[in-house]
């Protein structure tokens, strides 16, 4: 996260010598010692705090390097969408792209701890970083900025309450991502496990963000589809790319099925591009069977995924990645510099 420690923030620590907001001030110089966030100030209040009687040697180190790099912050504003104030005379809130945060509301805030990233299983993590956080800093020339997370695994259905947990205890940074759940690009229904996250976040908490996947189903449907159906471990069914149009909505994982949803079997029955496999969905819907279509590539494919690229130095560009993939790694990695950006750790 990139905090901005306001000059009403530092004059009080100064006047009042309060031990209470001093010892917040050592845990935001924590957060850039262990490399935990960006942390800055206003220019002048660099000096002003390294002259501080109450801070030690260590912190001291800490805000020397963080006034070394303050000539990069004017270009990380411009890739974050959200940014922390600390401050003594804003109540603690959350405004659209501005977390306000008054130290004298929550003292107990963990700005020594890094974003809490919370996705349905630890696997979704590692992708988002490894290959769309990585994507993102090379497209957008990036990889200067450092960032750090600590992955909570949601586990699907209990992903809310973890959540509900961060919104209550309010101590740290905590973003969640989860699938739609959609099954056809209009579909207005979300699945459960991203509206079990929803339902948290209308409490309104100044410390959590949440993203949901829009064009796409599921996290599966961002892998790129050349890797998935040209490895046989992958794809032992031999599924064939031209079976579909598009593939940002087919159940990676369980496969194509009939539904009694209209809207649903309307866009399914425009999608398949192979007139066998579309004659089977057209008898299947006439019949209401509830027969596999296409068959999917099982519950771990995408731990499969990675496992197969373990090894691997692939960069992949834009036309390996569909429209709507693109899309998908192009706000994700957004949301994951923004919540997740520090400070390179650094021996003080």
């Amino acid at each position: 996260m990139l905090i901005k420690v306001e000059k009403n923030f530092v004059d009080e620590v100064l006047k009042e010598r309060n031990e209470e907001l001093v010892n917040v001030l050592r845990r935001l110089l924590w957060a850039i010692q262990f490399g935990k966030h960006i942390v800055f100030f206003e220019i002048s209040d660099y000096e002003r705090l390294i002259e501080c009687s109450q801070l030690g040697n260590i912190e001291k180190a800490s805000l020397k390097k963080a006034k070394k790099k303050n000539y990069q912050i004017k270009s990380i504003k411009s890739e974050v969408n959200i940014i922390c104030h600390i401050t003594t005379k804003e109540k603690t809130r959350r405004e659209d792209k501005n977390i306000y945060i008054n130290p004298k509301e929550y003292l107990g805030f963990n700005f020594e701890e890094e974003t809490h990233l919370i996705t349905e299983n630890l696997v979704d993590a590692c992708f988002f970083v490894k290959y769309i956080l990585s994507n993102y800093q090379r497209i957008h020339k990036t990889r200067k900025i450092a960032t750090n997370f600590f992955g909570l695994m949601g586990g699907g259905s209990t992903i809310g309450q973890v959540m509900k947990q961060e919104v209550e205890l309010k101590q740290h940074f905590a973003f969640a991502i989860t699938d739609s759940d959609k099954k056809y690009p209009i579909c207005r229904k979300k699945g459960d496990t991203c509206m079990s996250v929803e339902k948290e976040l209308k409490k309104e908490p100044f410390n959590c963000g949440h993203y949901i996947m829009q064009n796409v189903m599921e996290v599966e449907n961002l892998l790129p589809l050349f890797v998935v159906l040209g490895n046989k471990e992958l794809n032992g069914k031999n599924i064939e790319d031209s079976m579909l149009n598009d593939w940002s909505y087919f159940d990676m994982k369980k496969g194509l099925y009939v539904s009694n949803e209209q809207k649903y079997n309307s866009y399914w029955n425009e999608n398949i591009n192979d007139s066998c496999i579309l004659n089977i969905f057209e008898t299947a819907c006439k019949n209401g069977s509830k027969e596999c279509i296409i068959e999917g590539f099982g519950e771990k494919v995408l731990s499969n995924f990675l496992k197969l690229m373990e090894k691997k130095t692939t960069i992949f560009k834009d036309e390996d990645l569909s429209d709507n993939q693109k899309k998908e790694w192009e706000n994700i990695g957004k949301h994951l510099i923004s919540w997740c950006c520090c400070f390179s750790k650094e021996r003080c």
